[in-house]
């Protein structure tokens, strides 16, 4: 192992507060685009966002297929995966 020079400013490393103000301008901007996003975004729209769980819309979809079998109704549901799926419940 080398030891250096502690007296030699040529060894010590500058602190860098870049990283720091840009984790700060980042969040600023995030905060201001969720914001904005979140007024846009439909309410039936769960994926990825704060307070909106999966388990939530699962609740939601089997209240409806419950409803539409008492009604003895079609119920049509299109999920967004990489195609649309159509879901039939008699």
């Amino acid at each position: 192992m080398r030891y250096l020079n502690l007296l030699l400013t040529v060894n010590y490393r500058t602190i860098a507060l870049v990283s720091h103000a840009s984790k700060i301008l980042l969040r600023i901007i995030l905060e201001r685009v969720r914001v904005k996003t979140e007024t846009e975004i439909a309410d039936e729209q769960a994926g990825f966002r704060q307070g909106r769980r999966t388990r939530d819309q699962i609740t939601n979809l089997r209240i409806l297929m419950h409803k539409a079998r008492e009604h003895q109704q079609p119920l049509y549901v299109l999920c967004g995966l990489q195609e649309g799926i159509r879901l039939y419940v008699p």
